[in-house]
């Protein structure tokens, strides 16, 4: 159990790595662009000329005899059209 626990947690270091530089890959694009890729977001928020697209994703996953849920909320800030962060 103990090693499952352990390739479980090595296994999502390597994912948030590989989904950080995802991330740091967008910041610069458009709008448009990031919605090409992203698709629609599931909200929109604007405050002091900057927008806020967040994009919102679950999963449930089984390894092991083992089932989570997994979920993950990410919001990119643009400003005059463009991802800074």
């Amino acid at each position: 159990m103990l090693a499952v626990l352990l390739i479980s947690t090595f296994a999502l270091q390597g994912c948030a790595a590989i989904y950080e530089k995802k991330l740091a890959s967008f910041k610069g694009a458009t709008e448009p662009e990031l919605i090409r890729d992203w698709g629609a977001p599931q909200s929109v928020y604007e405050s002091d000329g900057r927008k806020f697209l967040t994009y919102r994703s679950s999963r449930i996953a089984g390894f092991g005899g083992m089932i989570a849920n997994y979920s993950c909320q990410t919001t990119f800030e643009l400003e005059n059209g463009r991802v800074v962060s």
